[in-house]
């Protein structure tokens, strides 16, 4: 298939050249000859370059009287010009737009974010970092390849480079480095991934526990090939929007096939400095071979549910798939998008099924723990399988809540607008209720409030809310 594609693109240079070079019905054809009268090529056009010129070159027969030397001249140095930018590198610029240096343990962490400011594409993007002390003298140097490490025109990358703590080191200076691709290079590199790759990021959300910032969202294969190697970066930004720090991780799965949604889930270590967090992705676009050649799972959902533990802590979402193809299903999960009432994500939480290996029409079961959260009003499904197998997904993806607990002795405002969706003020004035009563005796004493009655107590029974004190 390579040599098909390189045969394409040798055809595609010898036509350019063939064009540039046909000489016309009647053109006449000249012999330059260097300086012992030996031949050197053979045109229609009758210039000499530069460096023929130089080394003392002819032209045989002489050009007539009349002949346009300036239009020949001109003529000659375009189709030089087309030739020439063909066979040479097109021009790429690597720059960095913004970097920092944080120490951890015994190491230095030097990261920042690159863009390729040119208009080619640059492989094997290399950072080297020169650590050195407060005289500018070398202390030590360290490298590595930026992520991704090749960048078309327009496209960033981010690096983070470790360097080994120093007493000595003062700051830090920075290189860069990359291979900058042939037109021709560029051309094959096109026929070899034809299939166009896009992926999006759907919804994402960051959530701080203890020492650590979770970033965590979906993304989403948009384009017509398959990307694996799918990787999300996120960058911390403080309030000026400069770095604070770079962390990255793959996404689950790390393979899409074009219309696959994934999921990802960042640690970002606690910094006071933190405002917010910018995000990127990369992957690798699968050649139409591969795509061809690659295994793909088919899996059904045949039914789940949802339901509260005892007490209420905890949801249970629970339900069977079946394997629906011709191919033994190997390390079978489901993921639970926990979503709000405007469908932006709570919480992501997964498990693999029993048994996580699913013959062909065997079906496994799932009962995924999702910790309970009064924002929550329905769940959404996403199956993955092997990390190097694309899956196709048939049946029903999202359930609303069926059941959900509040206690009104307890609950914020918040809690209470967002559950029994009732406006501030009536949730305000439920509180004021309940702290002159000492707290509600009763679940129904909601409905001595005037803004409260039977009408709205039996609507939130149908909606399936269970409400305690």
């Amino acid at each position: 298939m390579k040599r098909k594609y390189f045969l394409l693109v040798l055809f595609f240079i010898l036509a350019i050249f063939f064009i540039i070079n046909a000489p016309s019905v009647n053109a006449k054809m000249y012999k330059i000859l260097d300086s012992e009268g030996n031949v050197i090529r053979l045109t229609n056009i009758p210039v000499l370059s530069i460096q023929e010129k130089e080394a003392g070159y002819t032209i045989s027969p002489p050009p007539e009287e009349g002949t346009n030397i300036e239009e020949n001249l001109a003529d000659y140095t375009e189709k030089e010009n087309i030739i020439k930018e063909v066979e040479t590198p097109t021009k790429a610029e690597i720059k960095f737009i913004d970097s920092t240096s944080r120490l951890e343990g015994n190491y230095y962490y030097v990261e920042g974010i690159l863009k390729n400011k040119g208009k080619g594409n640059v492989s094997y993007v290399k950072v080297g970092i020169r650590a050195l002390d407060k005289y500018g003298k070398l202390v030590s140097i360290n490298d590595g390849y930026a992520d991704p490490h090749t960048l078309a025109p327009g496209q960033e990358a981010t690096y983070q480079i470790m360097v080994a703590y120093d007493s000595k080191i003062d700051k830090f200076d920075k290189t860069v480095s990359g291979s900058v691709e042939t037109q021709t290079e560029a051309l094959i590199k096109e026929l070899e991934n034809q299939t166009k790759a896009e992926i999006k990021f759907i919804d994402s959300t960051s959530r701080l526990e203890g020492n650590y910032y979770y970033v965590e969202g979906i993304l989403k294969n948009k384009g017509k090939g398959n990307v694996s190697y799918v990787k999300v970066g996120i960058r911390a930004l403080d309030k000026y929007g400069k770095l604070v720090s770079i962390n990255d991780g793959y996404a689950d799965p790390h393979t899409l096939a074009p219309g696959q949604e994934a999921t990802y889930q960042i640690m970002v270590a606690y910094d006071s400095k933190i405002d917010k967090f910018d995000k990127t992705v990369s992957g690798s676009v699968e050649t139409q071979t591969e795509a061809l050649i690659k295994e793909k799972y088919k899996i059904k959902i045949v039914d789940w549910n949802n339901r509260l533990s005892t007490y209420g802590s905890y949801i249970y979402v629970e339900g069977s798939l079946k394997n629906i193809g011709d191919k033994a299903a190997e390390e079978v999960r489901v993921k639970v998008k926990s979503l709000d009432s405007n469908r932006e994500i709570v919480s992501i939480d997964d498990g693999y099924t029993d048994p996580s290996l699913i013959a062909p029409n065997k079906e496994g079961i799932f009962q995924i723990m999702v910790k309970n959260n009064y924002k929550i009003k329905e769940f959404s499904l996403i199956i993955l399988t092997k990390s190097t197998i694309s899956t196709e997904v048939i049946g029903v993806k999202e359930k609303s809540l069926t059941k959900q607990i509040i206690n009104i002795n307890t609950a914020s405002l918040e809690e209470l607008v967002c559950v029994l969706e009732i406006s501030e003020h009536t949730a305000m004035r439920v509180i004021e209720r309940r702290n002159k009563m000492d707290g509600f005796k009763n679940p129904r004493d909601i409905t001595f409030l005037f803004e409260i009655g039977t009408i709205e107590w039996e609507e939130w029974i149908k909606r399936g809310i269970v409400i305690v004190i």
